[in-house]
């Protein structure tokens, strides 16, 4: 899960995935006490789900309002509030007023860009059939492990149509379409182009390489700049607090490569933007970084993985362990119910989670985060030996490095993680060979093609009409 500077991880919002059962936390003993039944955990999950989609729907908003009015067509405020529950429930951000107005905000301006390339692809004749839609769906649901009918249940308990998401499959299958068939054409990789790419990639033949994701947020004026600013920084916020990084990429940044989730495979050092490529270089697997000022916009990264070229070594992220083989040193982190029912539980989940995302190490520093949690305890467990531990929480920690946390789950005493101080997994690095002249040239088109599209979204942008209400 990708980790930014300060320790915290994207993806670690699913804090009630318990993958090794239901645990008794009140002592060390706790570890070895034989799981409870896996059907209470699908409970828990099923119950922390419903109160985040009961607040969602508690309120409906005037189908009839109109917000915003781009070239006649309309915009009401049944499809902003629909959106804006999505994006919320896709993020799994939390669904206050603070953050509900950020996301609003942003889904707005979604909105706005979606129905200018939509009035643009039908007068181009560019058609989006159901059966493409649905093969859409079904393709979330695949990379998201979800079955499409539990999707599609989840959306109609937080009161979301399912015609919201359709329409927002269907604007990006449209812009697609509409993007390869009008501005392909128009992108020429020249041989020299490719083999100049290709002598530079042999000169970095010695750099390392970087599996990354980015999320990237449009400036289209100077007034812009604040604001975009503030909507990195949030969505920043948001991802270390357990927003997982592809849902969140996919609902808002503005890159070509939001339909996957934000990923655009592997970089080499030099390959971006100096701004981007600068703290890139000083990344590592499972971090994110903070807001980066580049031309165009702002990006935030996601490193996933890394490898260097045949030969070359570089430090582990982590201290390597002192301890022989077969044995662990944890620290139990307990936080107690924050309040009743299943709103508490929810509440008590995100506390947890938010906290487990910024813990990077053992100690007073470890000791000090947990603490902000009312009634939260921090119990060191000592040495132990993992032949005692059940084996779903020996498969928990396998994937731990030292000083990380495992996943948040919870327990009839509240929700549980587990700090792994030593004895923890070293990161493996990989290595790679240089890229075939096939392969740049492919990533050099879908580099122009991408500056073609948002030139082009601009264009649609200043010559629209736009009247919000």
């Amino acid at each position: 899960m990708p980790r930014g500077p300060s320790g915290s991880r994207a993806g670690q919002a699913s804090s009630l995935n318990n993958p090794f059962g239901m645990m008794k936390v009140a002592t060390p003993l706790s570890l070895i006490s034989p799981r409870l039944c896996a059907a209470r955990v699908g409970a828990m999950i099923l119950i922390a789900l419903a109160a985040v989609t009961q607040a969602m729907a508690a309120t409906e908003p005037n189908i009839q309002q109109v917000t915003v009015i781009v070239n006649d067509q309309v915009i009401s405020s049944w499809d902003v509030e629909q959106r804006t529950r999505l994006a919320l429930i896709s993020s799994g951000a939390p669904d206050n007023p603070d953050i509900r107005e950020r996301v609003q905000a942003q889904v707005i301006r979604t909105l706005i860009d979606e129905q200018l390339q939509m009035q643009e692809a039908e007068r181009n004749e560019v058609k989006v059939t159901r059966e493409e839609i649905k093969e859409s769906m079904e393709r979330i649901a695949r990379q998201n492990n979800i079955p499409l009918e539990r999707i599609i249940g989840t959306l109609d308990e937080a009161g979301i149509s399912l015609s919201t998401l359709e329409g927002q499959i269907k604007a990006e299958l449209a812009w697609s379409k509409l993007i390869s068939a009008r501005l392909s054409p128009r992108v020429h990789v020249s041989e020299e182009e490719v083999e100049e790419a290709f002598k530079r990639s042999e000169e970095s033949s010695g750099k390392i390489q970087y599996l990354v994701s980015e999320i990237f947020l449009v400036i289209d004026s100077p007034e812009d700049e604040a604001r975009v600013r503030s909507d990195s920084d949030e969505i920043v916020r948001q991802i270390r607090s357990g927003a997982p990084f592809p849902r969140v990429a996919q609902q808002f940044s503005q890159s070509a490569s939001a339909a996957q989730g934000g990923d655009i495979g592997w970089i080499t050092e030099g390959q971006l933007s100096p701004a981007v490529d600068q703290v890139l270089g000083k990344m590592r697997p499972n971090q994110i970084s903070d807001p980066i000022r580049a031309p165009g916009g702002f990006y935030i990264l996601a490193v996933r993985d890394m490898r260097t070229p045949k030969g070359m070594e570089i430090a582990p992220t982590t201290q390597q362990s002192t301890l022989p083989p077969g044995k662990m040193r944890l620290v139990q982190v307990v936080v107690p119910p924050q309040g009743g029912g299943e709103a508490g539980m929810q509440k008590t989940a995100q506390a947890a989670t938010q906290v487990a995302a910024r813990i990077d190490g053992c100690g007073k520093s470890a000791r000090e985060l947990v603490s902000t949690i009312k009634g939260a305890s921090y119990d060191d467990l000592g040495v132990l030996n993992l032949s005692d531990l059940q084996a779903g929480l020996r498969g928990a920690l396998s994937q731990v490095p030292n000083g990380r946390t495992t996943n948040a789950f919870p327990t009839p005493q509240g929700v549980i993680f587990f700090i792994v101080c030593d004895g923890g997994t070293t990161p493996k690095i990989a290595s790679y060979e240089a890229p075939t002249r096939e392969e740049i040239q492919s990533r050099l088109f879908n580099q122009q093609l991408s500056v073609l599209a948002r030139r082009y979204l601009r264009d649609l942008r200043r010559d629209a009409v736009v009247e919000t209400r």
